[in-house]
């Protein structure tokens, strides 16, 4: 028997086919479970953006429209409601609960202030006496744009919901 015989044999055999049927099946189930795991993840994802988006705003609006800006305040208001208010748009696109996802932009935009505030004391030396505050002017300037670019995206996911239960 030369090694052509062999290889014929070989591919012939029912062993073979059924290893085969039984290495696809687990693919299939690996690939499924990866999936499961990337599904389960997702939503702290979603999370990570928002508190994300709030830090990022935070630092944006501080270091663009800081102490030593020019800028009017009506700049400062229009930039800040539609930066933020696009970016939660998108966001709430794809988040289950929209007052979650306020409230972790909220969160983000303390983090940011204080993140901000650690870079100003050690590289400046600049105190934030008035954290506190900072963070609620902040917050303030952030809010109509957050609940406006939630309260639009919760409006085109009822529809869309609705299609998809049907």
């Amino acid at each position: 028997m030369d090694l052509s015989d062999a290889a014929e044999t070989h591919r012939r055999s029912p062993a073979t086919v059924g290893n085969i049927a039984e290495h696809a099946s687990s693919i299939e189930e690996t690939d499924t479970a990866s999936i499961r795991t990337r599904l389960r993840l997702w939503p702290l994802v979603r999370y990570a953006l928002a508190v994300a988006t709030g830090a990022l705003f935070a630092v944006m609006l501080a270091r663009r429209y800081g102490q030593t800006a020019d800028v009017s305040l009506r700049t400062v208001i229009v930039a800040a409601f539609l930066s933020i208010g696009v970016v939660t748009f998108a966001l709430g696109l794809f988040a289950s609960p929209p007052v979650l996802m306020g409230f972790l932009v909220l969160i983000g935009i303390s983090a940011g202030v204080v993140a901000n505030a650690a870079f100003d004391w050690r590289v400046n030396g600049a105190d934030h006496d008035l954290l506190p505050i900072e963070i609620v002017v902040i917050s303030l300037f952030a809010l109509p744009g957050t609940i406006a670019g939630l309260w639009l995206a919760s409006l085109l996911r009822a529809p869309r919901a609705a299609r998809l239960h049907n």
